[in-house]
């Protein structure tokens, strides 16, 4: 019950879930997912409801989302909230083809998974939270990582002991 935040009530939310995270549905299968997208959804979602100006609360990838979209549109954003993100991604001018090939060659894995509709590594739930609280890019208690479980992770259909995470592998 602790996790569970209490919002004001005077005020109307909306949570958005980007393609291929949590239990959103995927884009299509030969595509790739790219940070503009995500920027893309945003906006559409503002311009759908009509709305001026928006306060964003984002965490980690929704957090530099956010942080881009005030830059972008600083008109258009009241306020930014960050939550486990320190600042958004920046380009490195310097390019390695060694990790280009090996993203690449995990991003057609990924997508032959997703077509052939099979699962992707499972492991005990147990296991599962600690690999994601291992993460390093991630920078929180066990008790959190376990409250995002709840939409990150599937139970496996081949084995009803294991899980997998719900985000598409192509996000990697």
């Amino acid at each position: 019950d602790r996790l569970i935040p209490r919002l004001p009530t005077h005020r109307s939310y909306l949570v958005i879930e980007f393609p291929g995270h949590g239990l959103s549905s995927p884009i299509p299968h030969g595509m790739v997912y790219q940070y503009e997208t995500f920027l893309y959804v945003l906006l559409f979602v503002i311009k759908k409801f009509n709305w001026k100006r928006v306060s964003l609360l984002g965490h980690s990838l929704g957090a530099m989302i956010s942080y881009t979209f005030a830059a972008t549109f600083p008109d258009r954003c009241e306020m930014v909230i960050s939550v486990d993100l320190i600042k958004p991604d920046t380009v490195s001018r310097r390019f390695d083809a060694k990790l280009f090939i090996r993203d690449i060659k995990h991003l057609y894995i990924a997508d032959k998974r997703n077509q052939e509709n099979s699962e992707p590594p499972s492991y005990t739930y147990d296991d599962l939270i600690k690999r994601r609280h291992a993460n390093k890019t991630f920078s929180m208690d066990i008790e959190s990582v376990r409250f995002l479980m709840n939409r990150g992770s599937v139970p496996s259909k081949s084995d009803p002991n294991k899980y997998y995470y719900s985000c598409d592998a192509r996000l990697k």
